[in-house]
């Protein structure tokens, strides 16, 4: 898919979901842990947007390269669809990390829109293809 095609296809199917909301799902989980994914019917994924809430799973991030955060800002604020874009822009791989009080992770998102970073992460955190 080219990138319109993946554009018009995210905003149909998540409209207004932003990073909060998708953090919100995640502590919800029983492994703490949700996802979102635009693939081809059949295919390989094309997006995939992880969150990670669950201490087990935030364990596995802890080597993380900071050079690749990308600090969002106020997740309340930032849809999936922008998310995405900015990441995109920025070479197709991104995090964000919210912390507690005394700089423990309480969430990560991770967001991956090329191939390889796509690969990369259904592996890191062991996501079928």
């Amino acid at each position: 898919m080219n990138p319109e095609e993946i554009a018009s296809r995210l905003e149909t199917l998540w409209g207004g979901q932003t990073l909060a909301s998708l953090r919100d799902e995640a502590t919800r989980e029983f492994n703490g842990t949700c996802f979102s994914a635009l693939r081809r019917r059949d295919g390989p994924r094309d997006v995939l947007i992880v969150c990670v809430t669950g201490a087990h799973e935030l364990g596995k991030l802890e080597g993380l390269d900071p050079a690749q955060a990308y600090p969002f800002g106020d997740w309340s604020k930032v849809s999936l669809f922008e998310a995405w874009l900015r990441t995109r822009l920025a070479g197709g791989f991104c995090y964000d990390a919210e912390r507690k009080s005394g700089q423990a992770l309480s969430a990560v998102v991770l967001i991956a829109a090329v191939p390889r970073s796509i690969t990369r992460l259904e592996a890191l955190l062991n996501l079928g293809p």
